[in-house]
């Protein structure tokens, strides 16, 4: 839940130090970027030692402007449209 929420960094020491540990926001948000060469990076949910461990780090702060979520599909993507979705042919 943490991972996905949409919560800003802060700039204070504690932020800081949790950044070194915890998966942030940030961080695992450019896993869903729609730039596929992002998706095989920050795996992790809760500790990010394990993607730095395995080189599947990337520092969001070194990707400049990407966009958040899947081609083809938009806000106006409704409920019964996402039910559907794994049923239907591939989009991508």
């Amino acid at each position: 839940l943490w991972s996905h929420s949409n919560i800003e960094k802060q700039k204070n020491k504690w932020w800081d130090r949790f950044d070194k540990l915890i998966v942030m926001p940030d961080v695992h948000r450019l896993h869903h970027s729609t730039d596929r060469s992002h998706h095989d990076n920050n795996y992790g949910i809760s500790f990010i030692i394990w993607d730095r461990m395995l080189g599947t780090y990337l520092d969001p702060k070194k990707v400049k402007n990407f966009e958040v979520g899947l081609k083809g599909y938009n806000e106006k993507t409704g409920f019964m449209e996402l039910i559907k979705d794994p049923l239907l042919p591939s989009r991508h």
